[in-house]
């Protein structure tokens, strides 16, 4: 019988852009779509020559994409956040493996009533739980088997609810110009970006190496 659970698991590691990094069944295995994001805010970073950034990684997981940051921004000081203690534990192990003390996890809430923080960012990255729970039937064996849900599904009532905090958070803690970088469901690219685009943000949909609507970038004005 088929087991179909992922090779990445299998072996426990995974390249991520400049990194390698440890993962296990308490976070979501790293995509290519996920890659191109932190390459997108490395370019932007370069261009703009920036420097001694303050970065929040909402839902960071294994930690990858705020790993993959430190990496590539010694000077930087990045802040991921996660509601699951397992998935922080994991961030922080390759955190320590890599070496990177400009790299910090957090054990935090997102949609918590009383989520606060005691710094103001110039980059708020994320790539939180988007896929509804209809398009559950889509979604592969060895994804929904093995990958955890929590960090996957959203309810159909409700699928921009990470979005919608994530703009309340902006609102309060992103530094004036400061960047939005944002994983999306393709489904939901216009939706998502209503959210912000209504507010005082220039915003922009940009497509992933497949042609689907997959970012959303943001500059405070």
């Amino acid at each position: 019988m088929r087991k179909y659970r992922p090779i990445q698991y299998i072996i426990g590691e995974v390249d991520f852009l400049n990194i390698h990094i440890k993962i296990n069944e308490q976070a979501l295995i790293p995509r290519p779509e996920t890659e191109e994001l932190v390459q997108y805010i490395i370019d932007d970073c370069n261009k703009e020559k920036s420097e001694n950034l303050n970065i929040l990684d909402l839902c960071s997981g294994s930690g990858c994409i705020s790993l993959a940051l430190a990496k590539n921004f010694p000077n930087a000081e990045v802040t991921g956040i996660d509601i699951s203690k397992d998935a922080i534990m994991l961030a922080k192990e390759n955190s320590e493996k890599l070496q990177l003390n400009n790299a910090y996890f957090i054990e935090k809430d997102l949609l918590s009533t009383d989520f606060n923080l005691e710094e103001k960012y110039d980059i708020i990255v994320s790539n939180p739980p988007y896929v509804r729970e209809s398009e559950r039937i889509e979604i592969k064996n060895n994804v929904l088997d093995y990958e955890p849900w929590l960090a996957l599904f959203v309810k159909d009532e409700n699928p921009l609810i990470f979005y919608q905090k994530i703009e309340e958070i902006s609102r309060k803690y992103l530094k004036n110009k400061g960047k939005i970088y944002l994983e999306c469901n393709n489904f939901l690219a216009k939706q998502t970006e209503a959210l912000f685009s209504q507010k005082e943000y220039f915003t922009e949909i940009k497509q992933d190496i497949f042609g689907k609507d997959r970012f959303i970038f943001i500059e405070k004005s």
